[in-house]
């Protein structure tokens, strides 16, 4: 039995080190001897140079006969890895009729998900069977094929980009799947850049050779850091993977952005922004605290909108970093100015912060309303006699002012109930001005002599209703002031002395006769 003159030794595909074959530009030939008509035997048109690929690209080769079978010759064609080439068919028969009919095998290739670089694998031709001794066990031969690799070792992660968390806790998150199918476990440590905006689900994904495909998600949550930093870009981190699989050893993904959308506003919150206090010396208070806490220290001057109003127990404010949600008070306390203007509001400015951190430096200033309440009438403030007069002219006097400020001046006039027992020497017309209102002015009083025994005598200095354009003073009347004139005579009579004896002993009978009647 002679052997098929179409074989030739198999060439192995050239395999550079990332395991993907030097793919032959060309389909080589074969070179076989001439057919021998007469001696049983096999043509195929290639045994070398086929190619497949993983995406489901094929290839093919024809085989006949070279000679007239007596009777069917059966051929079984094998792949000896069907998990990257398949064969159609898988028999071939040839028939007295049809032997010299080139038939057609066609490879497949199989997608296997795992990057293995381009496979060689070898089409089993085997040996024919049939009931043509001369075909029976005649051994076929065998073509080698490459199934060129499609798959890439990598990861794929969905989003990379445009994930937004909130500091009041909102989440996002991202998927992660292996593009490959790899031979081993890999491990990826998962990192948040900035764990003070953003922390992570987990700290690891973990993929093996049955979960390759199925994506993994990590969830990041905002963390509320009180700072009105405004919106953080922060980046979650896929770290170099471990694995005993070279292809996904050492993968990686760096920068998976993330912002952290702030909640927290620059700003001062105040406490009581409408006080009362009073002229009495009555006190109010507010309070001042930031809303969000500051990089650096803050100052909040305070303006006193009318100190003659109310004053302020402090002229500033300074909120730390760490004191920043601490209420700080204000005390203002109502001042009396004795002017009769009524209820006075003003304005305490609760000022621009004055601070490194520009946050707070832009803020406008806010206000605190104040009132202070008027405790001021008017009236007049008129003390009581000096002393009582006396009929011998001794003096007496009392003294004037005002209560409150007048708006014009107020002009007081006074008069006695009793001139004949005293008159006003002084004083009997007082004016005060808004600039002598609190200065005391007086009257003076003489008393009157009437040379009449009547002993000590009560009257009067009557003020009139007060005169001024400010009409809180005009017709308002002061207390009159009781005054009492003391008697300076005595009953009896002065006798003149006499030479005359006569007259002398007249009068010593004039005095018996008054004595004793």
């Amino acid at each position: 039995m002679s052997l098929p003159l179409h074989l030739s030794t198999p060439s192995s595909p050239n395999l550079n080190s990332n395991l993907e074959a030097t793919v032959p530009t060309d389909t080589p030939s074969n070179s076989n001897p001439p057919v021998d008509p007469t001696v049983a035997g096999f043509i195929l048109s290639k045994t070398t140079g086929l190619l497949t690929s993983e995406t489901g690209g094929t290839d093919s080769f024809t085989i006949k006969l070279t000679k007239a079978p007596t009777d069917n010759v059966v051929i079984n064609v094998l792949s000896l890895d069907t998990t990257e080439i398949t064969v159609t068919p898988t028999t071939l028969t040839f028939t007295p009729s049809n032997w010299d009919t080139e038939q057609t095998v066609v490879l497949t290739g199989v997608n296997d998900s795992i990057q293995d670089g381009n496979q060689a694998v070898t089409i089993d031709l085997g040996v024919a069977t049939s009931s043509d001794s001369e075909y029976n066990t005649l051994p076929v031969g065998s073509v080698d094929a490459v199934n060129v690799d499609d798959d890439i070792a990598g990861l794929t992660v969905f989003p990379l980009s445009g994930l937004t968390t909130t500091e009041a806790g909102g989440t996002a998150s991202f998927t992660v799947v292996l593009n490959t199918q790899p031979t081993a476990n890999v491990v990826f440590p998962v990192v948040s850049n900035n764990t003070t905006e953003g922390v992570i689900s987990v700290s690891s994904l973990t993929f093996t050779p049955a979960n390759w495909n199925v994506p993994q998600t990590v969830t990041i949550t905002g963390v509320d850091d009180l700072i009105a930093d405004g919106n953080i870009l922060y980046t979650v981190n896929l770290q170099p993977s471990t694995s005993a699989d070279p292809n996904y050893n050492g993968l990686s993904q760096p920068n998976i952005s993330v912002t952290n959308m702030d909640n927290d506003t620059a700003g001062f919150t105040i406490t009581n922004t409408n006080l009362t206090t009073s002229e009495s010396g009555t006190s109010s208070t507010f309070f001042v605290v930031l809303n969000s806490q500051p990089t650096a220290d803050v100052v909040i001057p305070l303006t006193n909108g009318n100190p003659t109003e109310g004053s302020l127990n402090k002229a500033s404010l300074t909120f730390t970093p760490t004191s920043w949600n601490i209420q700080q008070s204000v005390t203002v306390t109502g001042v009396d100015d004795s002017a009769l203007d009524g209820h006075i509001t003003y304005q305490i400015t609760v000022g621009a912060p004055v601070s490194t951190d520009m946050a707070y430096a832009t803020l406008s200033p806010s206000s605190v309303t104040v009132t202070n309440m008027d405790n001021d009438s008017p009236g007049f403030d008129i003390t009581a006699i000096s002393r009582n007069t006396v009929e011998d002219g001794t003096t007496a006097n009392f003294k004037v002012k005002l209560l409150t400020i007048p708006s014009a001046n107020v002009t007081i006039t006074f008069t006695s109930s009793d001139t004949t027992e005293g008159i006003i020497i002084s004083g009997a017309s007082l004016t005060f001005t808004p600039a002598n209102w609190n200065v005391q002015q007086t009257v003076v009083i003489k008393g009157v002599n009437d040379s009449l025994m009547d002993g000590d005598i009560a009257y009067q200095i009557i003020s009139n209703p007060a005169t001024s354009a400010d009409p809180n003073y005009n017709g308002l009347n002061p207390d009159d002031v009781d005054v009492i004139n003391e008697d300076d005579d005595t009953a009896g009579f002065i006798i003149t002395a006499a030479t005359d004896p006569l007259i002398l002993l007249q009068s010593r009978e004039v005095r018996l006769l008054l004595q004793f009647g």
